[in-house]
């Protein structure tokens, strides 16, 4: 075996002379017929060393051409960037020191030495072919690499000074010139890049310097200027233009700028007007507006760093909402700073003149409430300054001395301010708050005790309070209940709070106000509407020609059921009590609540008026096409594959009543003599179970069935669970707009009809 360095890098065996086949003479011993046998032994060893021989050569050679092509590898990536320098030169020398020291070994054994030099002349040869391109290849990158530095080194340069560009572009010529002196399409590519970018380098120079010569030389119809004139370009004269256009706006901009950081407000102004007196174009003066609001935006935020002291304290008084004698000079002298805009400043000064207003107003009615305390005057519970300045000096004495209205010491300032003719407002709100909401007896008790007394000390005063009547009343249903009724706090806050609302003068009130309302009685004429829409809607009703009250082809009844026209009667006066009085949309919104739960189906054949009808009901369950699934022809379908047991289901046991027999017999009906109509189950089930019947002689004579156990037979719809989870998802979704809807709706309806009941009640 060869031996060797494991310890190296890349383990190349080292061959040593003993290593090769040895040529072997067998010894001679004499004797008889020895000789010829001896000769046959040479001739088959010789043979076995030519072939051992071959062999070692052929391993020898394949390990030293793996280890010099990863020698070679090795070199190329140590190579410095760019030129590789004498690269060959440096390959060869270290291939020829290696082939030499393997040939050395191999000469003491002429047929190896014969195979190893062979082996090394062929490498050689094939290497160093590859070798020369390689290093030709990165000598030409690193020129090109060389000429590319070189030009993007210098258009800085000449972006700086545009009188360099034709003679850093001479230079640069020659060197693309010798580079590329073989390959005419690189070196013209490369020439007109160059000329290009130079060119384009040398223009925003020149831009950099006078965005007015530029845009006047782009703009005429020959071109002067030699730097410009070789923009031949579409995409880059339209580009420089835009971009001379942009540099003249922020020139003009930049002007209003200084105007204002060395003149103020007013220079600034008048540098801006001066833009539209310009020459230049249209869209030039207003890219100078726009860049002239930037940067006057700009200046204002550095300048409110800057006095960022004087802006706080500004805040701070205008949400105190107190006049201060020097507010108007601060402002003033923050924009004439350029501190904050005019607009800012005009909203400040706007804002603070009506805070002084607000306090000349509000020190009015204090003299007038400390008038009325010192006795000069009396306050008239009618007057609204009075009442404002009854109020205001209520509040002022709250705050200086820490009361709350409803302590008692609240009460007594307020009953002693009612004796001067008029209750603060602030008091009748606390009181009236507390009467409505609150579920704390200690809280709602005050607040009845409060009303008692602010009616003693002033019961004209009291009379001019919003919702007096209520107010009185609930103070004196609680004040009897507890005094002289002998129930606790808690018990009589809750029966009062119940029977507010149903007090026996306001049902009357109510009633004779309904009753205006509907001078013809129970008018159902929207519920007939909301019934005609429904046979709008549906197609398949329309062939019925059916009309509400009159019904030629008599295919339905004649008149509304009862239990719908009740509903829609109690609804019309629930809704007509909250929406203010509107009879006509009490009456819509009754018609409209009624039309899911009543409708008209046809499940049994002619058009009908149902409560729950199933195809209203369910019409939110729909197919993947976006079809109802619920349809009365599904129904039927369904009814007749239960009846005669249809497609693998098993058909019900169906029985009747036999009048001859008196008994219970099963028979096999006629589905389409099968009816269903509503049944109590069909509201607990919300809309699922309905009660079975047969029509046998078409006449609407209806006979009860049974099932086996002779129970009333019913039928439930064909919904599964999936069905179920859809139309859940899809009515929260529908109860959520409406409770939105609604919620929305609540306070407009709730001042609405309380107004309505005062204006009715009271005479206001």
């Amino acid at each position: 075996m060869a031996r060797g360095d494991p310890g190296e890098d890349i383990y190349r065996p080292q061959v040593q002379p003993e290593d090769l086949p040895r040529k072997l003479t067998p010894e001679d011993r004499g004797g008889p017929d020895i000789a010829q046998g001896v000769g046959q032994i040479g001739d088959v060893l010789q043979k076995k060393m030519a072939a051992d021989t071959a062999t070692w050569a052929g391993n020898t050679l394949a390990d030293f051409r793996v280890a010099q092509a990863q020698k070679l590898e090795q070199m190329k990536a140590a190579a410095p960037a760019g030129d590789p320098g004498n690269f060959t030169e440096r390959w060869a020398q270290q291939y020829d020191q290696d082939a030499q020291k393997l040939s050395s070994t191999a000469s003491s054994n002429p047929l190896a030495g014969t195979i190893i030099n062979k082996g090394l002349g062929d490498m050689r040869r094939a290497l160093t072919e590859h070798v020369l391109g390689w290093e030709a290849t990165q000598r030409k990158a690193s020129q090109a690499d060389s000429i590319e530095q070189n030009l993007q080194a210098q258009l800085g340069v000449v972006r700086a000074h545009p009188e360099l560009a034709d003679s850093i572009g001479s230079t640069l010529n020659d060197q693309i010139q010798t580079r590329f002196d073989g390959d005419p399409s690189a070196k013209l590519q490369y020439l007109r890049r160059t000329d290009q970018l130079l060119t384009g380098a040398a223009a925003q120079g020149l831009l950099d310097k006078d965005p007015v010569h530029v845009y006047r030389e782009l703009k005429a119809d020959s071109t002067q200027d030699p730097v410009l004139s070789r923009v031949r370009d579409p995409q880059m004269r339209a580009q420089l233009l835009q971009q001379a256009a942009t540099g003249i706006a922020n020139q003009l901009a930049g002007g209003v700028t200084s105007a204002l950081r060395m003149g103020g407000p007013a220079a600034g102004a008048q540098a801006f007007a001066a833009i539209d007196r310009t020459p230049w174009d249209n869209d030039i003066k207003e890219k100078a507006i726009q860049e002239a609001h930037r940067q006057r935006a700009t200046l204002i935020e550095e300048n409110q760093t800057r006095y960022d002291a004087q802006l706080t304290s500004v805040r701070q008084q205008l949400a105190s909402g107190q006049f201060r004698p020097d507010f108007d000079a601060t402002v003033a002298e923050l924009h004439n700073r350029v501190a904050v805009s005019g607009e800012q400043a005009g909203a400040w000064l706007g804002e603070h003149a009506r805070a002084a207003a607000k306090q000349v107003d509000s020190d009015t009615h204090l003299q007038d409430f400390q008038d009325v305390m010192d006795g000069r005057r009396y306050f008239d519970p009618k007057d609204p300054d009075s009442k404002k300045s009854a109020d205001l000096g209520y509040q002022r004495l709250l705050d200086q001395n820490k009361i709350e209205p409803l302590s008692n010491d609240g009460i007594n300032l307020a009953a002693h301010i009612a004796t001067k003719g008029a209750i603060p407002d602030t008091a009748a709100v606390a009181i009236r708050s507390v009467l409505v909401a609150s579920q704390d007896p200690q809280q709602f008790a005050a607040a009845a005790g409060a009303v008692s007394r602010l009616r003693d000390a002033s019961p004209r005063a009291f009379q001019y309070l919003e919702d007096h009547e209520r107010l009185g009343q609930m103070a004196d249903a609680y004040l009897d209940l507890t005094k002289n009724g002998g129930i606790d706090p808690a018990s009589a806050l809750q029966t009062v709070r119940a029977n507010e609302e149903q007090t026996p003068e306001r049902q009357k009130l109510l009633n004779r106000q309904f009753a205006f309302a509907r001078p013809f009685g129970p008018n159902q004429g929207a519920l007939e509407q909301e019934l005609r829409q429904q046979l709008h809607d549906v197609p398949q009703l329309q062939g019925h020609n059916m009309v509400l009250g009159i019904i030629p082809n008599r295919s339905v009844p004649d008149v509304i059921p009862p239990e719908m026209t009740a509903a829609y009667g109690k609804n019309v006066r629930a809704i007509w009590e909250r929406n203010g009085g509107d009879i006509a949309g009490a009456e819509k919104a009754a018609a409209a609540s009624l039309g899911r739960a009543w409708g008209i189906t046809t499940v049994n054949g002619t058009p009908e008026i149902w409560h729950m009808p199933p195809e209203r009901m369910w019409s939110d369950v729909k197919d993947k096409d976006g079809n109802p699934i619920i349809t009365p022809q599904l129904i039927r379908d369904d009814i007749a594959k239960h009846v005669q047991g249809a497609d693998g289901i098993e058909p019900y046991t169906i029985k009747r009543w036999n009048d001859e027999k008196n008994e219970l017999e099963t028979f096999k009906p006629d589905p389409d003599k099968i009816k269903l109509k509503p049944i109590p189950a069909t509201e607990l089930t919300g809309g699922r179970r309905f009660g079975v019947f047969y029509d046998e002689h078409n006449d609407g004579h209806l006979e009860d069935l049974r099932n086996e156990r002779n129970q009333p037979l019913t039928y439930d719809l064909p919904l599964t669970n999936t069905d179920l989870q859809t139309l859940s998802a899809a009515a929260r979704s529908e109860a959520a707009k409406r409770d939105a809807a609604a919620v929305a709706k609540a306070s407009a309806d709730r001042a609405a009809t309380l107004q309505h009941i005062q204006d009715s009640r009271w005479g206001k």
